[in-house]
């Protein structure tokens, strides 16, 4: 029987095992590409993959066993797969994380890098649709079953209708990773808010939850000293961010370099986020980008004497 929670984990598992690396076309047993690993992860969980065997036919393959296909800017699930129809797929396991096989960095079988198959924080590759899983069961009925005992299920994490909103952010987290994954966070706040007279919260918080805890789709771009900073709510104080820089001179005494002065939010607390250097798409450095309180940004890298150019990725907790 299809076990979505072990898809996920079989993912995770082969992708935080060094033993397991990246090969284009590879079926295993520990070389794959970024199609065959979520083909066999899904294999593994006793899913139906039908004739799927590359990203061009996965999703036709997919969606005829219980699978369906949504639009990219639907609010992600654990378990969703990313998908670009021609170039690559990834799984989203939640918190923002994506598992992937995603390059060969040495030619040789399993991860030497740790970087060939690896769980990190979300980025748009693009993406051409999101595939869902939902069943040969009706999931309006699940859903609806276990929303029925939401506010049992609250428990010990106290008085909604008198805890701060932070609070009722953790609260419905809670509820969130008991629930299946057909169950949305929305489907949890219009629960607490309905119009039954035991509703804990007020149909006022329950409005400002709702878009506290909502996500962007479209990117908002900031430039300057030619560095291009993408960033998006991705959920309540969260933003999830991307920069991307080519310095034609290379990297030379970049330690908590100055890069810009006017960050267009502000971060709760200095960050640092891992940033990578590559040459033609092949890693030849490390360093990270810091987003400070003042809304400055700097630069630590890697001394490299060629034309490099930095990417980071990642989430930023914001005031």
């Amino acid at each position: 029987m299809a076990n979505l929670e072990q898809f996920i984990q079989n993912m995770v598992n082969m992708c935080n095992d060094n033993s397991y690396g990246y090969r284009l076309g590879g079926w295993g047993p520990k070389d794959y590409d970024c199609a065959s690993s979520i083909i066999t992860a899904l294999r593994n969980a006793g899913f139906d993959t039908g004739s799927a065997t590359y990203t061009g036919n996965m999703a036709a393959e997919l969606c005829a066993r219980g699978w369906t296909r949504l639009p990219v800017g639907t609010s992600l699930n654990r378990g969703d797969i990313l998908l670009n129809e021609v170039n690559h797929v990834a799984l989203y396991v939640g918190n923002n994380q994506l598992a992937e096989f995603s390059s060969d960095y040495d030619g040789a079988s399993g991860d030497s890098s740790g970087k060939e198959a690896s769980v990190h924080g979300y980025y748009n590759f693009p993406w051409d649709c999101i595939l869902r899983y939902k069943g040969n069961t009706e999931t309006e009925e699940i859903k609806n079953e276990q929303l029925k005992n939401v506010k049992k299920s609250i428990g010990n994490l106290g008085n909604l209708a008198t805890a701060s909103k932070e609070n009722l952010v953790y609260a419905i987290n809670e509820i969130k990773s008991a629930l299946s994954s057909f169950v949305e966070k929305k489907d949890i706040v219009d629960n607490l808010t309905s119009q039954a007279g035991d509703a804990p919260l007020s149909a006022n918080m329950g409005r400002e939850l709702s878009e506290d805890m909502s996500v962007e789709t479209e990117w908002k771009i900031y430039n300057e000293n030619n560095w291009e900073l993408k960033y998006r709510k991705s959920g309540y104080k969260r933003y999830q961010v991307r920069v991307i820089y080519t310095d034609k001179n290379g990297s030379h005494d970049n330690k908590d370099r100055l890069i810009m002065r006017g960050c267009p939010f502000t971060p709760a607390g200095d960050q640092r986020l891992v940033m990578l250097m590559n040459v033609a798409q092949q890693i030849v450095g490390t360093g990270n980008i810091q987003f400070r309180t003042n809304r400055n940004v700097t630069l630590s890298a890697e001394e490299y004497n060629n034309p490099v150019t930095y990417e980071c990725y990642g989430e930023v907790i914001v005031q």
